[in-house]
């Protein structure tokens, strides 16, 4: 009995804050005319996807977006202004995909355009946790 209210009268350790929250990636592509392929360097601990944002200085115009992780198209030919269309300005900040990750992914992000010189920026949402199991 003793024990039992020792427990309860200790406090609660606080979360670390950080230790299982999200991680970003951010990274730059520089617009040609045509298609411009990055291949994103993930860090070791992506294990979970939970999502994608992009933006430029100026509003898109023509350029659409591709995602392919491990030779699956994720994201295929997306217009950039549907997901972003006032400039940065996003109503939800993140293109929500979840996805396990290794690690070790061939992670690919394609920016195809009709104008040159334009700077894409785009974060990635992931997490060091890999997701849990639905089955």
């Amino acid at each position: 009995m003793e024990a039992g209210l020792e427990a309860r009268r200790r406090k609660p350790s606080k979360p670390q804050v950080g230790a299982l929250g999200i991680r970003l990636k951010g990274f730059n592509i520089t617009t040609q005319v045509g298609t411009v392929v990055q291949t994103i360097t993930q860090p070791g601990n992506m294990r979970n996807l939970i999502g994608l944002n992009i933006y430029k200085a100026t509003a898109f115009t023509t350029e659409t977006i591709s995602l392919t992780i491990n030779s699956e198209k994720v994201l295929d030919n997306i217009a950039a202004k549907d997901i972003c269309p006032e400039q940065h300005i996003i109503a939800d900040p993140v293109i929500r995909i979840s996805r396990p990750l290794t690690g070790n992914d061939d992670i690919k992000f394609e920016v195809t355009s009709g104008t040159a010189g334009q700077t894409v920026n785009a974060t990635f949402y992931f997490s060091p946790v890999p997701p849990k199991s639905v089955y």
